[in-house]
């Protein structure tokens, strides 16, 4: 018996469900983004326990534990409406992202939701008239649960 090929990174699918206030089902928006960077799973301290040693300063070269978000601007203000939102504490609504990363006839295999998700930063590329490049946005957004579900080949 053969191990199964690795999964191509490049298909995938992401989805903001806006939930009502009492977390009831909302509407769910797909969204087109280039790239995911999923945070990585750490365990969590354990405050009973002493640290064996002390832990380093964070390095700006380490991955954020927050899941990122990244699309070419396409005049969409679907993360710039959602940063309002954030900002103004009467109109908040909470939010679960769904990432599912599709095999290759487009069916759904692997599948994370990020729970209770809040919108930290939002930001643009910087506009340059020398430089050719796509301008980007990068969303930044923190949860309070994250579950892995896998699904068959």
């Amino acid at each position: 018996m053969t191990a199964p090929a690795p999964v191509a990174s490049f298909r995938f699918r992401v989805e903001v469900v806006a939930r009502g206030p009492r977390g009831g089902g909302g509407r769910s928006v797909e969204i087109d983004v280039s790239e995911v960077r999923l945070p990585p799973f750490r365990r969590r301290p354990d405050p009973t326990r002493e640290p064996r040693e002390t832990p380093s300063p964070r390095r700006a070269t380490e991955t954020s534990a927050n899941l990122i978000l990244r699309r070419g601007h396409t005049g969409s203000t679907e993360f710039y409406d959602w940063w309002r939102e954030e900002n103004d504490s009467k109109r908040r609504t909470r939010r679960d992202v769904i990432v599912t990363v599709l095999n290759e006839d487009g069916k759904p295999m692997t599948r994370w939701s990020f729970d209770e998700c809040r919108l930290e930063s939002f930001e643009y590329s910087p506009l340059d008239a020398l430089d050719s490049a796509v301008l980007m946005e990068t969303a930044e957004i923190s949860f309070e649960r994250a579950t892995q579900e896998q699904r068959s080949r």
